[in-house]
């Protein structure tokens, strides 16, 4: 059985990587217009920050697609914990945001596969 996309990565990375990315334009489609509406709000710093949080994790979900295509072993790891600190924030509001919720599951699920952890080592 051929694991090899035309890339020539294995399609679980594939896989992964296009789900990190569909997470982090989930997470940035969000996360803009929300800081943008707090900025012309003048909050306190602390609701300002909180404001800024989904923006920080697309950003950084933003770069692990090119550690987790280049098969770098940090962006495995960071995919873990971006992924989990998301799950974490849809929780709260799980209505809302089910599809980023369901997409968060299905990356950490394919990250443990052992075909793509095994590229990750």
């Amino acid at each position: 059985m051929n694991d090899k996309g035309k890339s020539g990565k294995p399609t679980g990375v594939i896989t992964l990587a296009i789900l990190q990315l569909l997470a982090a334009i989930a997470v940035l489609l969000y996360g803009v217009p929300s800081f943008m509406a707090l900025l012309t709000a003048t909050p306190p710093l602390t609701i300002l920050l909180l404001g800024m949080l989904p923006l920080i994790v697309g950003l950084i979900g933003l770069l692990l697609i090119y550690g987790l295509w280049a098969l770098k072993r940090w962006a495995w790891f960071g995919t873990i914990i971006v992924n989990i600190i998301a799950i974490l924030i849809y929780i709260v509001n799980p209505i809302l945001f089910i599809i980023q919720l369901s997409i968060s599951v299905i990356i950490l699920i394919c990250s443990f596969m052992p075909a793509v952890k095994a590229h990750f080592r």
